[in-house]
């Protein structure tokens, strides 16, 4: 579970020691195995023997996202539809009561790739459980995969704000089926041309610049083989224009190569433009029907953007694990007012709004506890290792339990591995490391962060200066002086809080555990049952007009 050593041996050559390391297990009676491998500074030849150092006992997982964990484990494209940590998939974790799935071994994934490999099973997806390479790390086991907290926050936080907007769309807004997928598809298109012009604005700062030079020394070589004399005999011997020819002809590869590019960047760039302003002129029709109606979900992300909640674009338009703390935490005053703009709705002369206040007050106290459940268990999860304890634990079972009842009642999707891992694997891995918040993957999305800036930096450099430039600073940034350093300016110039400032961060804490309890209580007690699948009930309306419509 995570317990290695951090080994530490050393050659000495020519007089000088040379240390290299590994993690493994090691005495000195029974060396480790397998054994390091020495290089000769001089020879670069393979040393045998070495000497053994010392070592330290360490504890190292893996931590990152599920497609990365997927990824390792040699289970690439899988990582939506099995299990990181056990056997089962989307179809067994659906289920309300299934049983826990028999859990994932190295030694388990390994012997299924062999048997695969060997045709000893037949490679259908059931039987390959989503194994289809081979593991790129043999020294941890899948218990070492820390379940990633932030990115389960990330994933679950925009399923629950864009499920209420679906609501939105089917009971206040009468949106139909179709316009609701071209709003989606708007939607992805919107997303994916941000990718694609940032490529082409990099390959017009950088490759398009090397487009123009090459281009340009083309049609200089091209003109120095041309030029003659007053006699009207070449300049250059015929050796000479035959190398000329040859630093012509390899031009033109490489110009041939990048102009492939850039026409493949303009086409897909175009292509993706022209679909949009397709979508956005049908939108635009479906919009001029309704009139003033259809307005309701701007004034929600209006609200949303009024709490500093924003969907940047780098982010592919979801919130980012920020932006998901700072709604999960202030649930209560969002909805307040999301409650006065849809009841508002619903009391105009609006036919066409399918829910009533009742409805709407069912709908935002359910989403709102579910809320705060959230929040709970995300704050629970991130619990430091050492100091979770049996109240700890009891709280986030329930809190968990809790999430889950919300989220069937709320007819939300359970399909995806994020809300099965919350249910079935969370609690287990917070007591086997006795809290695992010192292993979440946050520091991930900060690195997400900074190369952000670093490109923003570098957007006018070629890829090997910009990539040299990324290199030294994040060298810098890890070096301890450096650390030390902007602890030391923080603390010493940094804005000093105001009196009673720790008073009321502290206050407004213990104002949102309240509140998490209080929404646990009612969940627990039975408030809330499962919703009416209201999709069912649009499609019942629509048919039933179609009906009146033909008769």
């Amino acid at each position: 579970m995570g317990e290695k050593k951090f080994l530490i041996f050393r050659k000495l050559v020519n007089g000088k020691y040379h240390h290299t390391a590994q993690v493994g297990t090691h005495d000195t009676n029974t060396p480790a195995a397998p054994l390091p491998i020495f290089k000769c500074p001089i020879t670069n030849e393979d040393l045998e023997s070495f000497e053994f150092v010392k070592s330290c006992a360490v504890k190292i997982v893996v931590t990152g996202d599920l497609a990365f964990y997927a990824a390792i484990l040699g289970k690439e494209g899988s990582s939506g539809i099995w299990c990181t940590w056990c056997k089962s998939n989307w179809k067994v974790w659906a289920k309300k009561n299934h049983n826990l799935g028999d859990p994932w071994t190295l030694k388990a994934l390994n012997e299924l790739r062999e048997k695969l490999e060997r045709n000893e099973v037949v490679g259908t997806s059931n039987n390959r459980m989503g194994v289809s390479n081979l593991s790129l790390l043999s020294c941890f086991d899948i218990f070492d995969y820390i379940y990633p907290v932030l990115h389960s926050e990330i994933g679950t936080g925009n399923f629950f704000l864009n499920s209420f907007m679906d609501w939105v769309d089917f009971r206040i807004e009468n949106i139909c089926e179709e316009e609701r997928n071209k709003k989606r598809d708007y939607g992805e298109i919107l997303r994916e041309l941000v990718p694609i012009e940032q490529k082409m604005d990099e390959f017009n700062n950088n490759e398009g610049v090397d487009l123009i030079d090459q281009r340009e020394s083309r049609s200089h070589l091209k003109d120095i083989r041309g030029m003659r004399d007053d006699d009207d005999e070449f300049v250059s011997t015929l050796e000479e224009r035959k190398e000329i020819d040859e630093m012509v002809d390899a031009l033109s590869d490489t110009i041939k190569v990048l102009m492939k590019k850039k026409k493949d960047l303009e086409a897909d760039l175009t292509l993706k433009r022209r679909i949009c302003r397709l979508l956005k002129k049908e939108l635009d029709e479906y919009s001029a029907k309704r009139g003033n109606k259809g307005n309701v979900r701007k004034q929600l992300e209006k609200v949303l953007e009024k709490y500093g909640i924003s969907r940047p674009a780098y982010h592919g338009g979801d919130l980012t694990g920020v932006k998901i703390k700072v709604m999960l935490q202030k649930i209560d005053l969002i909805f307040h007012e999301f409650s006065t703009i849809l009841k508002g709705v619903s009391t105009q002369d609006r036919e066409d709004v399918g829910a009533d206040n009742e409805e709407i007050e069912t709908m935002l106290n359910m989403y709102r506890d579910l809320g705060f459940l959230m929040d709970g268990v995300y704050s629970l999860a991130r619990t430091e290792m050492g100091k979770l304890s049996e109240e700890k634990i009891d709280l986030t079972r329930r809190m968990v339990a809790g999430v889950l009842k919300m989220w069937r009642h709320l007819r939300l999707s359970v399909r995806g591995p994020k809300i099965h891992g919350l249910e079935d694997h969370l609690v287990e891995q917070m007591i086997a490391y006795n809290g695992i918040g010192d292993y979440c993957e946050d520091f991930v999305e900060q690195s997400h962060q900074d190369g952000v800036k670093e490109e923003l930096r570098t957007h006018g450099l070629k890829r090997t200066k910009a990539f040299l430039s990324h290199s030294k600073w994040e060298w810098s940034r890890n070096q301890i002086s450096v650390i030390k350093a902007k602890h030391h300016i923080k603390s010493t110039t940094g804005r000093k809080r105001k009196r009673g400032v720790e008073e009321r961060i502290a206050e407004r804490k213990l104002s949102r555990i309240e509140k998490r309890n209080l929404s646990l209580e009612r969940v627990e007690s039975g408030t809330y049952s499962e919703i009416q699948d209201y999709r069912m009930k649009r499609v019942e309306v629509d048919e039933e007009q179609d009906d009146n419509a033909q008769g």
